[in-house]
C-alpha cells in the first residue's frame, strides 16, 4: 500500500522536494465500517472535525507543519473524501500556485484506511542548502495518529511512513542544541509496524518512535524528540 501511495504522488512538480506519505489500514475492518463518516450527507462537516482532531491541546506544543490540516478543504474522492489545501483539487490534481508553501491532504476510505501527504519533507532553509524538515515530519506523524484514533475501528492497525528525496540530506538546524553534519545515505525511507487499538491510543509517542526512530537515528537526531517520542507514566495511585 506504501509503495502504491508513493506511485500516486499527486505533486510530481520537479521542484526537487522530498515527500511524506503516511498510512494507517485496519487489518481486519469491513467495507463499509465508516460510511457514518464519509458516506453522509454531513461527511463535509466530519471531515472539519478530523482535521481539528489532529490539533487537540495536548499537541500545541509541537511544531506546525505549513500548510496545516486546518487550511484545507473537503472534496469527495474514490471509496472515500479527502481534505486537502486549494492547489490539489478533486481528482487528485495539482495546481501550482506561487501563493502557497506547499501541498497537503488527508484521505479517508470507506473501508476506515488513512492517507497523508505532505509536500515540504525537505525544506530550503539558507541560500541552495536543502534540509530534511524532521520537526515537520515528527509533528505530522503523532497528529496523523491522533486522527486514526477517532476512526471507527477499535482492533489492530498496520501503519506505515515513507519519505522521498532524502538522498545526501542533512536534518534541519537547530541552533538550540548540538549540531550534526550527518547526512541521509538513501533516497528512499520507509518504515512499517503493527499497533494495537491500545497501543494507538495510550501509546501514541512510542509508536511514533517505531515509525521514525531510524531516520532520526541515522543523522544522529533522535534525541531532540525524546519528549514527543515518550509516553508519560500512568499515575498507578489514579488508576487503583
Amino acid at each position: 500500500m506504501l509503495t502504491d501511495e508513493i506511485a500516486n504522488d499527486p505533486v510530481k512538480d520537479g521542484t526537487g522536494q522530498g515527500h511524506l506519505f503516511l498510512l494507517a489500514q485496519p487489518q481486519a475492518s469491513r467495507p463499509d465500517m465508516p460510511l457514518g463518516l464519509v458516506g453522509t450527507t454531513n461527511w463535509n462537516t466530519r471531515m472539519q472535525q478530523l482535521a481539528m482532531r489532529a490539533h487537540p491541546g495536548e499537541l500545541n506544543t509541537l511544531p506546525e507543519a505549513i500548510p496545516r490540516l486546518l487550511d484545507t478543504n473537503s472534496y469527495r474522492r474514490a471509496r472515500g473524501a479527502a481534505r486537502a489545501t486549494s492547489n490539489l483539487s478533486e481528482g487528485r490534481i495539482f495546481v501550482p500556485n506561487p501563493m502557497m508553501t506547499g501541498a497537503i491532504e488527508l484521505q479517508v476510505f470507506e473501508d476506515c484506511g488513512l492517507r497523508l501527504f505532505f509536500s515540504r519533507l525537505t525544506v530550503n532553509l539558507t541560500g541552495d542548502e536543502v534540509f530534511i524538515s524532521d520537526p515537520a515530519t515528527v509533528s505530522l506523524t503523532r497528529r496523523f495518529l491522533a486522527v486514526a484514533e477517532e476512526a471507527s475501528y477499535v482492533g489492530p492497525w498496520s501503519l506505515a511512513i515513507g519519505g522521498t528525496g532524502l538522498h545526501k540530506l542533512q536534518a534541519a538546524p537547530d541552533h538550540t542544541r548540538f549540531a550534526t553534519t550527518a547526512r541521509y545515505s538513501d533516497e528512499e525511507y520507509r518504515q512499517a509496524t503493527a499497533v494495537t487499538w491500545a497501543e494507538l491510543t495510550e501509546a501514541p509517542g512510542a509508536v511514533t518512535r517505531r515509525l521514525l526512530g531510524p531516520l532520526l537515528r541515522s543523522p544522529a537526531i533522535e534525541y531532540r524528540y525524546d519528549e514527543m517520542l515518550t509516553d508519560a507514566t500512568p499515575d498507578i495511585g489514579q488508576q487503583l
